[in-house]
């Protein structure tokens, strides 16, 4: 009986010591995608293996997490945290110094942010790029993005390393002495300060332009600006237009930190004096010429509002189409490389025939009515067109994720993309083209059949 009892008491203990490992486990790894939607903060402090899918007050990333795949955000306020040492002693922006980096979050994939506020603490790393729409955007020293940066946003404070390149719309803009960039720097902003490296070209629009004596771009640099205060370095050739240029000579005990090494093309309402003594290539001056303030529209609200005006008409869209279309769940998706262009160039053709067509119907004056329905038609097709080109991706990839997760996730994204400065509008022309041709290519299959 003794041994019987002895003999159940070890099993308990088994069972239990099983329990807790396993309960521990589970609570550090996580072997699959992650699924988090909560009113309050929420601490992600795990490895996840797949991606992470977040909709809560606020979003934190411990220390100590790993996430191997992507991660799709929206939030209020976002942290990538550290664990950081700092020494008494101040650094070059009169911030205390950092001594060791203990540990710090990691993120293998890329990074999809909507949110309030988003900060990265010193040592944090993203191994892909990061797109992000909000209001404010703070990257500190010592923090790496391996791919580029997609920003819209209010501030935009830089000091990290960026190892691809920067595309970026902001009131204002920011980039401190332990800031990099080491592809190219394209930007559109209100009032900006850089005081970085830039290790290949620069591409800049603003009202306010300020570099400072650390400023080093290696490549060319072509500006637009109504006022523009240069220290620094620029390696290659510089264009500048603005109404005001000053070059602001300051020294220290090595070397002069205002030199143009290239060529200066420059617009301005006076001749800069002694302008020859900070560039090293030839200078030609030419009148400056009035033109609008660069003044960036974004306000944090209203894209809010629009993002989900544009999630909400989408998944709608597919929605209807799935209810009305009860086989196509049950349809293989087929999207291919070679059936991708084949789209573009009908959507294209689509497009132009459109526009020929309502042209010489309007032209021989017995058409206009049938111009109007064509035209109506077309744009039917194009309200259509990037619902349907998302629902068929959703459906390519429902074994990974449920197919109307999968359409509010990409509809989120796509959206961030549309905002891209520089690219966004052309990815929605292609999108949206795309998604046509496909619509135009399924309606030819079936009057085939």
């Amino acid at each position: 009986m003794k041994k019987k009892i002895i003999f159940s008491i070890i099993a308990l203990l088994l069972i239990f010591s099983t329990i807790v490992f396993a309960s521990d486990t589970d609570s550090k790894i996580i072997d699959s995608d992650l699924y988090v939607s909560r009113e309050k903060e929420y601490v992600l402090d795990k490895e996840v293996s797949g991606n992470v899918f977040d909709v809560s007050s606020n979003f934190e990333l411990s220390p100590s997490s790993i996430v191997n795949g992507d991660i799709f955000l929206v939030a209020k306020d976002v942290f990538f945290k550290s664990d950081v040492t700092y020494t008494e002693s101040l650094s070059k922006d009169n911030e205390p110094s950092i001594d060791r980096i203990n540990s710090a979050s990691t993120v293998g994939g890329n990074v999809y942010v909507v949110c309030n506020e988003f900060t990265m603490d010193p040592g944090v790393e993203i191994a892909g790029d990061l797109y992000i729409v909000a209001k404010t955007i703070n990257i500190q020293k010592s923090s790496i993005i391996h791919g580029n940066i997609f920003a819209t946003c209010e501030d935009f404070n830089l000091n990290g390393r960026v190892e691809n390149s920067v595309y970026a719309t902001a009131k204002s803009f920011k980039t401190t002495y332990y800031g990099s960039i080491y592809k190219d720097l394209n930007l559109t902003a209100e009032s900006l300060n850089l005081n970085s490296v830039i290790r290949r070209n620069a591409n800049i629009s603003s009202n306010s332009i300020v570099t400072g004596s650390d400023f080093l771009i290696y490549g060319n640099l072509d500006t637009s600006s109504a006022s523009f205060n240069f220290s620094g370095e620029v390696d290659g050739n510089a264009n500048i237009t603005t109404k005001a240029l000053n070059f602001v000579d300051t020294k220290d005990e090595t070397a002069i930190k205002c030199l143009i090494k290239g060529d200066l093309n420059y617009s301005s309402i006076k001749e800069v004096e002694n302008v020859e003594s900070f560039v090293e290539g030839a200078v030609i001056h030419s009148t400056y010429k009035e033109s609008k303030n660069i003044e960036p529209k974004f306000k944090f609200k209203d894209f809010i509002l629009e993002l989900l005006t544009f999630t909400l008409y989408v998944f709608v869209i597919a929605w209807l189409f799935t209810l009305l279309n009860k086989n196509y769940l049950n349809q293989k998706a087929e999207i291919k490389v070679g059936n991708t262009f084949a789209a573009l160039g009908i959507g294209l053709l689509a497009f132009l025939a459109v526009v020929v067509l309502s042209i010489l119907l309007i032209i021989i004056n017995i058409g206009t009515t049938l111009s109007f329905t064509l035209i109506s038609a077309y744009i039917f097709l194009m309200l259509l067109a990037t619902p349907l080109f998302v629902l068929d991706i959703a459906n390519l990839l429902r074994n990974k994720f449920n197919i109307y997760l999968g359409i509010s996730v990409i509809a989120l994204v796509l959206f961030i993309i549309y905002h891209i400065p520089f690219i966004g509008g052309l990815a929605s022309f292609l999108f949206t083209t795309i998604g046509s041709g496909r619509i135009v290519m399924k309606i030819l299959q079936n009057a085939k059949h």
